[in-house]
């Protein structure tokens, strides 16, 4: 079944082990991100040589979906395994057709959390790799900037887990995890730094998700 999916039959994404866990993990029917499943998928894309492209194949056909709830898990996913993977899953998720599948859902038309989500993944990428050429990430946030996108506003903890310092290329899993959610990927924008106290609520339900990303990494540790 791996071989159906290696030469792109449609259908096929969620054939292979790793395609099979990410529709797992963006099932319509789970209530909330399930994040030691989201990082269990990081462990196998780190892990298996085609692991990449097998992700790349199945979160490209879940971001086909006319459904808001499994389009927000899958852009939790995208952002999860771009902060916890390496070099090869960052080349295979820069593609001009991939991107162009999580630039599609910019227009509004998915429902705002969706818009918000897609608008704030495509600038913080856009931004790390600006210096990176060869991967579509700062083209394509460039055209759409030049398109009069509204993008949230940028923070340089956004954007510093995806450069190659921070993502350290040769890592593996046995990394720390960088948890999705904790910049500004679609949350809006947030300028100096705040306490706990002064955080409005949808900055303290990220930190509550990041805290339990960072639970998970550690039990699995």
């Amino acid at each position: 079944m791996d071989f159906l999916a290696n030469i792109g039959i449609p259908g096929t994404e969620f054939t292979t082990g790793i395609g099979s866990l990410i529709e797992k993990a963006t099932s319509e029917s789970l209530v909330n991100t399930d994040w030691a499943l989201n990082m269990q998928i990081c462990d196998e894309i780190n892990h298996q040589g085609d692991g990449p492209s097998h992700a790349a194949k199945a979160l490209k056909r879940r971001l086909k979906s006319d459904n808001p709830k499994i389009l927000e898990l899958t852009l939790t996913l995208c952002e999860t395994t771009m902060k916890n993977c390496s070099r090869p899953l960052h080349r295979a998720l820069g593609a001009r057709e991939f991107l162009a599948e999580v630039a599609g859902l910019c227009n509004g038309q998915k429902g705002y959390e969706v818009r918000s989500r897609a608008l704030g993944l495509i600038q913080d990428w856009g931004i790390a790799f600006q210096s990176d050429r060869s991967l579509a990430y700062s083209e394509t946030y460039g055209r759409l900037k030049a398109q009069g996108a509204r993008f949230p506003e940028a923070t340089d903890a956004a954007t510093t887990a995806f450069t190659p310092a921070a993502a350290s290329y040769g890592a593996s899993s046995s990394s720390s995890a960088t948890m999705a959610g904790s910049g500004g990927g679609g949350g809006g924008g947030g300028g100096g730094v705040r306490s706990a106290a002064e955080a409005p609520p949808q900055t303290m339900e990220k930190l509550e998700e990041d805290l339990q990303v960072a639970l998970v990494r550690d039990s699995h540790s």
